[in-house]
């Protein structure tokens, strides 16, 4: 019996170790903002026909482009429950949306600068 104890001791050490070594895959919610890597097109709903580039590598990292094309980074975004935040420091732009499905999120976007914050504009991005 004591055999048997030391057994089970050792193997729930070894898979203790195994999980929390930081070299183990992640899950949850890390893993899943995978599918935001990529290129996508962000609409505001009071002007579709204006549409813009955003890109974002796999550490959330991107570049959202202006509408003379000018890249402007977007220093890390994050993603929890089903919602992404980002900013365009340069441009004073903070977005907060929702995943509606696995290629299209909604929110708004809201111009920022020291002395106020503008009223938010409803946005739409879709996964190119």
């Amino acid at each position: 019996m004591r055999m048997l104890t030391k057994y089970f001791l050792w193997l729930t050490l070894l898979l203790a170790a195994a999980i929390l070594s930081p070299g183990s895959p992640q899950t949850g919610e890390q893993s899943d903002a995978s599918f935001i890597a990529g290129d996508w097109t962000l609409v505001t709903l009071s002007d579709q026909e204006a549409k813009r580039l955003i890109t974002f590598d796999t550490n959330l990292a991107g570049k959202y482009y202006t509408s003379t094309n000018e890249e402007k980074g977007i220093p890390n975004a994050t993603y929890k429950g089903d919602y992404l935040y980002f900013r365009v420091p340069e441009l004073h732009i903070f977005f907060e949306m929702r995943k509606v499905d696995k290629r299209r999120f909604e929110g708004k976007m809201t111009r920022y600068n020291t002395n106020d914050k503008t009223t938010p504009e409803p946005v739409q991005m879709t996964k190119n």
